[in-house]
């Protein structure tokens, strides 16, 4: 399974993890802020929004991000959550 992930602006990387039910859009207005200083991505995690499937636990969704990452080119981040 491949997160779907809104990957916008420029600089550091930041990942932005909603919290359940959720996507990544909850983070609009944050994105909309930042973008200007920082790389944001903000990805649907498994079971919502354009990822779909079904929802996974805390090690999946671990597995899942550093494999968004590692395709988008990242090799470290600062994470951010909320739930």
């Amino acid at each position: 399974m491949e997160l779907f992930a809104n990957d916008v602006g420029a600089g550091p990387p930041v990942v932005l993890l909603h919290g359940q039910p959720g996507n990544g859009g909850d983070w609009g207005p944050v994105i909309g802020r930042l973008r200007d200083r920082f790389r944001l991505i903000a990805p649907d995690r498994p079971g919502y929004g354009r990822t779909g499937g079904r929802a996974v636990g805390f090690t999946d969704n671990a597995a899942l991000v550093v494999a968004l990452l590692d395709r988008l080119g990242i090799d470290s981040a600062l994470v951010v959550g909320h739930s």
